[in-house]
């Protein structure tokens, strides 16, 4: 829970310096998902609630919020495990040429 509301905080930073730049695509794409959007308006522009408090009280919008999370992550997972996998494939190359 406490990565999935660090991650909002950090999201919605983001789209308010994006914004204030000219870039407002990722506070656009926070308003249309009502989980993020809720979270965006009520704990972190009005402040009406603390992260916790709105954890507690709307857990199906942490639910959405910790998928959309995992799925941000997800990526960089992916790439890691991918530069792995190309790295042993790599060594196998060079066995497979030494004995060839």
């Amino acid at each position: 829970m406490d990565t999935t509301l660090t991650y909002l905080h950090d999201l919605c930073e983001s789209a308010l310096h994006m914004a204030r730049t000219g870039d407002t695509s990722l506070a656009n794409r926070i308003g249309a998902n009502p989980a993020l959007a809720h979270y965006f308006h009520n704990v972190h522009n009005l402040k009406a609630l603390t992260p916790a408090a709105w954890a507690q009280i709307y857990p199906h919008y942490l639910n959405e919020a910790s998928r959309i999370h995992a799925e941000a992550e997800q990526p960089a997972s992916f790439d890691a495990r991918l530069a792995a996998i190309e790295s042993q494939l790599e060594k196998l190359l060079e066995l497979l040429s030494e004995r060839v």
